[in-house]
């Protein structure tokens, strides 16, 4: 493992009871073979261009994620600090992953957060489940950010998150942190089980400008939702393609299996509902 002593470290002591032997060494070995650096004491480190190739993922997310296993330090990460973060964001409690997110989220190491460090998070989050910096949706991030900054915070003057604040907040909004606790896995190390970050859009002959909600609306809403249930959706019924007859809309989505319901009024709101059962 390119340890200085045999003596084990906290953190791979908390891994080996976490992971069994055989996931424990792949995730070792996808460590050592994206290392090219290592500390003053030889131990293997990974920068944050290494640390974007193990997981495959060249975004802004995974800088944020890096500082905060690194405390700050552009050298870069060693073994024990890549192993406490992914068990952490992995199989750890839900109060231990939130506060380590919180940290994510607090770039300028303020030991707070506020609306601009959470705003900066959410485009970001964004642009990785879009895949492009172009389209930023912010309809639907200063969404997010009222659901935080209003809803949250409707008995406080204070411009900060706390921790606690936070907490509600993530809980209100899932798909944030179901996105962010999944960026340590990659296929590199083995992962299987890695969640779909949102569903894929199957809108057949209908083209998709035409659809009430797209990957972002999509990767919000799947965050509500069984993990069985975020894998793929297919467009049954669009009203400017198969007409405003009810009983078309009944028939397209009889026994369908669960459904979920997107309307947009004509002032441009969205709202919906969700059917568990066929109909």
């Amino acid at each position: 493992m390119g340890a200085s002593s045999s003596k084990k470290s906290e953190a791979l002591e908390e891994a080996e009871s976490c992971y069994s032997p055989d996931d424990l060494q792949r995730i070792q070995d996808a460590f050592l073979r994206f290392s090219q650096g290592k500390t003053p004491d030889g131990v293997p480190m990974l920068t944050c261009a290494e640390l974007q190739a193990l997981l495959q993922k060249n975004s802004g997310l995974v800088r944020n994620i890096f500082n905060v296993m690194s405390e700050g330090s552009e050298k870069g990460i060693t073994m024990d600090q890549f192993l406490e973060a992914k068990v952490t964001c992995e199989r750890s409690s839900k109060a231990r992953a939130n506060a380590f997110l919180y940290r994510l989220f607090d770039t300028q190491n303020r030991g707070k957060i506020d609306r601009h460090a959470v705003e900066k998070v959410l485009f970001l989050c964004v642009e990785y489940v879009k895949g492009t910096s172009e389209d930023t949706d912010e309809t639907l991030v200063n969404a997010c950010l009222n659901a935080a900054f209003e809803k949250v915070k409707q008995n406080t003057t204070s411009e900060d998150l706390t921790l606690t604040e936070f907490q509600t907040w993530t809980n209100a909004v899932p798909a944030v942190t179901n996105l962010l606790l999944n960026l340590l896995k990659s296929q590199e190390m083995g992962a299987v089980d890695v969640s779909p970050i949102r569903p894929e859009l199957n809108c057949g002959s209908v083209e998709p400008t035409l659809t009430v909600i797209g990957a972002t609306h999509a990767w919000l809403l799947a965050g509500m939702l069984q993990e069985h249930q975020r894998c793929s959706w297919t467009l049954l019924y669009n009203s400017r393609t198969h007409g405003t007859s009810i009983s078309t809309f009944v028939g397209r989505c009889t026994a369908r299996g669960p459904a979920l319901l997107v309307i947009r009024d004509t002032t441009g709101g969205v709202f919906g509902g969700f059917a568990a059962e066929p109909w």
